[in-house]
């Protein structure tokens, strides 16, 4: 499992798989820079990341980041039922990205 923690009581986790995605997702959009792409990879490493750690610019950059590969990727995911196996599960889990970054 990992986890990313948006504030108190605002934590994303997910299997390992899903993180994996993400990040993957994240490095062939083009859109994370090299910092955004550090701090995943700490996450990564470290089975989770507590975004309020790290620098504020830096934090603002990587939700802005997760936010935009989670809507791309759900657009793609548009007719992906959340019981639909890994894709559904991976569905699921950007929703609950999106939900829990909303107040950041």
């Amino acid at each position: 499992m990992q986890s990313i923690t948006f504030g108190q009581g605002r934590d994303w986790w997910v299997p390992g798989r899903v993180f994996d995605r993400l990040l993957r997702s994240a490095e062939q959009s083009g859109r994370a820079s090299g910092d955004t792409l550090r701090w995943l990879r700490v996450a990564e490493a470290n089975y989770g990341l507590d975004v309020s750690t790290i620098e504020p610019a830096s934090a603002a950059d990587l939700v802005a980041t997760l936010r935009d590969v989670a809507r791309r990727d759900l657009a793609g995911l548009a007719n992906v039922a959340p019981t639909d196996g890994e894709d559904g599960m991976y569905r699921s889990s950007l929703e609950k990205l999106l939900e829990l970054t909303n107040a950041t």
